[in-house]
This record gives C-alpha cells, sequence and structure tokens, in this order.
C-alpha cells in the first residue's frame, strides 16, 4: 500500500516552472519504478522488514515537511521535486530489494558501462568529436559541467576497481583504464581526491608499510593541486567561511530550504564590510552553489538535519563495510566528493 500510494502522489504534483527533457524522464523512469515495486510487493509471499536506516528516512523526511512548511520562506518548486524523487526512489527500491545477498553482478555491469559511456563521451568531446552542453567547457559528458562527470566517473571507477583487484576480470580491467583516462581529462580535482582517497583504502596495508612516503606523497599532491587552481580554491574556502558564520546564527533549525544562497549572500556582505582589505576580494564568486553538501544541510536544515543525513550515510557506510561490499568503496568516493564539490 505504501508504494502504490506514493505512486499515486505523482498526480498530485503541480510546479510554477516547465519541466526539462530530464526531470520528465525521471518522472516517468520513477513512475514505472513504483509501478515495479506495486507488483514485487504483491506477489512476494514475505514483506520487507523495517531497518534503521527506513526509520531514519521516514523521520529525515518528516523533518524536511517540518522544515518547508515552518521555516523556509522561499521559493521551494524544484528543491522539494528533488526531495520528492530521492524519497519515492529509496522506498521504491527499497521494497524492490529486501534481501542482503551478495552484490548483483549486474549491477556491476551496468555502472561500468555507465562509467565507460561518460568516459568516452568526454573523451570525444575534448577531441571535436563531440558537442559539450555549455560552451564555457570542453567536457562535460551528459553533465553541464566537468565537475559533476569527473566525480560520476569516480563513483563508477571505485567500485569498478575494486570488483577488479578481487577477480582480476579482464573486461572489468579494461573499463578501469578507460575510466582514469576520462576521469583525467575532466580535470576535476575533487574527482581525483575522491579516488585517490579510495586507492588509500584499497591499498591500506601498503600504505601503513610505507606510510611516511604514502604521507609525503599525499602532502605532495594537496599542494599540486592548490596551486593547479588557486583561485577556486581560495573561493570555496570563503564559502566555507562564511557559510559556518551564518549556520551559528540560527544552529538548530537552520535558514530553512532554499535558504543558503539568501544565507551565503549576507554573510559574504557582512564579511567584507568587517574585513574589507581582506584578500578574498579577488575570489569572491556566485553563492547559488555550496560546494560543500554538508555545509549547505547545516545552513538550510541546521544541525538537526545534518545529523539526520550523517547518520543515514553512517549507517549504511558501515553496514557495506561490514559486508565487504564494492558498493562501499562508491558511496565513500560521492560522501566524499560532497565535501569541495555539488554532486
Amino acid at each position: 500500500m505504501m508504494s502504490f500510494g506514493c505512486v499515486m502522489l505523482l498526480t498530485l504534483f503541480r510546479f510554477g516552472t516547465t519541466w526539462s527533457d530530464s526531470e520528465s524522464q525521471m518522472a516517468w523512469y520513477i513512475t514505472s519504478l513504483g509501478l515495479v515495486a506495486v507488483g514485487v510487493t504483491v506477489l512476494r509471499k514475505q514483506n520487507a522488514r523495517w531497518s534503521s536506516i527506513d526509520v531514519l528516512v521516514l523521520l529525515y523526511s518528516l523533518y524536511l515537511l517540518v522544515n518547508v512548511v515552518f521555516v523556509s520562506h522561499y521559493p521551494l518548486a524544484h528543491q522539494t521535486m528533488m526531495i520528492g524523487q530521492c524519497v519515492l526512489l529509496y522506498v521504491f527500491v527499497r521494497l524492490i530489494i529486501t534481501d542482503g545477498g551478495n552484490v548483483s553482478q549486474a549491477m556491476i555491469c551496468f555502472m561500468m558501462m555507465a562509467g565507460v559511456y561518460e568516459s568516452v563521451l568526454g573523451m570525444m568531446q575534448l577531441m571535436g568529436i563531440k558537442d559539450t552542453y555549455t560552451d564555457s567547457m570542453q567536457v562535460t559528458g551528459t553533465f553541464f559541467n566537468s565537475g559533476p562527470l569527473g566525480i560520476y566517473i569516480a563513483v563508477m571507477l571505485s567500485i569498478c576497481t575494486c570488483h577488479y583487484l578481487r577477480t582480476r576480470n579482464k573486461i572489468i580491467g579494461f573499463a578501469v583504464v578507460v575510466m582514469l583516462m576520462g576521469l583525467c581529462a575532466t580535470w576535476s580535482r575533487t574527482a581525483w581526491l575522491a579516488y585517490g582517497i579510495v586507492l588509500i583504502l584499497l591499498f591500506k596495508s601498503l600504505v601503513i608499510r610505507h606510510w611516511r612516503i604514502a604521507l609525503l606523497l599525499f602532502v605532495g599532491i594537496i599542494i599540486t593541486l592548490y596551486f593547479v587552481k588557486q583561485g577556486s580554491a581560495d573561493s570555496r574556502a570563503l564559502m566555507n567561511i562564511v557559510a559556518f558564520k551564518e549556520w551559528k546564527l540560527h544552529p538548530w533549525w537552520g535558514y530553512g530550504l532554499g535558504g543558503y544562497v539568501h544565507a551565503l549572500a549576507h554573510g559574504q556582505i557582512e564579511f567584507f564590510r568587517i574585513h574589507s582589505d581582506s584578500a578574498y576580494v579577488a575570489c569572491t564568486g556566485a553563492t547559488n552553489l555550496a560546494f560543500n553538501e554538508y555545509l549547505k544541510v547545516m545552513v538550510e536544515q541546521g544541525l538537526i538535519g545534518l545529523v539526520f543525513m550523517l547518520s543515514i550515510l553512517g549507517f549504511s557506510l558501515f553496514r557495506l563495510y561490514r559486508k565487504h561490499s564494492p558498493f562501499f568503496y562508491a558511496m565513500f568516493a560521492l560522501c566524499f566528493a560532497a565535501l569541495f564539490s555539488y554532486p
């Protein structure tokens, strides 16, 4: 009944903006997935059991609803739609996949093909064979920015690397090489770092054995990546400083969903009013993107929202790690990338 009710809720969505092609495709996908979930629920003899993560997702969803109604004072049509899609996806996938069996080979193959496709498309754009989705960047894949493309490839590359180390499958190995080339083409420092951290986890025994060399290499890489795009790094540092200061004004409930842009703009005005001679003046940028999803949640949803989100991510990562699942490395890469970008 829950899955059927969620499908019917899709007919109640009304938005003041026109849906893009990708949003329309996503709506059809979620509706189809919901119908499959209804069928699986009816045919399955044993009902899905509630887990601790299910309870956290339910409580978090209720908290977001309260935040929208009583705290937020900003336009939320698109953001509410995105949140609704995430909740529906979780419910439907959770109803379809109820057991804790081994990692599905089909899912790994699908992720491998998706990562290879994006990598090849990005390299074709780099060579001028295919057009990008924006004139300002040479490599975007099917995205509008090379940053999310790099993170996407890093996530797929992480799970494929883990699977290759366990199986030594030549097809997976070839896919890893192709995705490595695609990852380099994106020039995304966040994606490089995320995949680098995954490699450290995969080869932790070797890293621990030669920790001095590993530490020197890591520090050297961090310094090099900083100076490659120093202006971008300084701009993100400023945004983090300002966002943290704004969060302290509303620590528990936050500014409300959709309030990050307002909070950061207000915070930058106050910051430069007090520090008019700051070196950050030269690297001030737009405030519509957070480049740190955790700070964005703190600013908009307060400490309560952050605890909910970190609890869900933490429990999920812990369970995947305990099962020695390759999906742990993919999810870890995504969570790490959220510290420095907008995945």
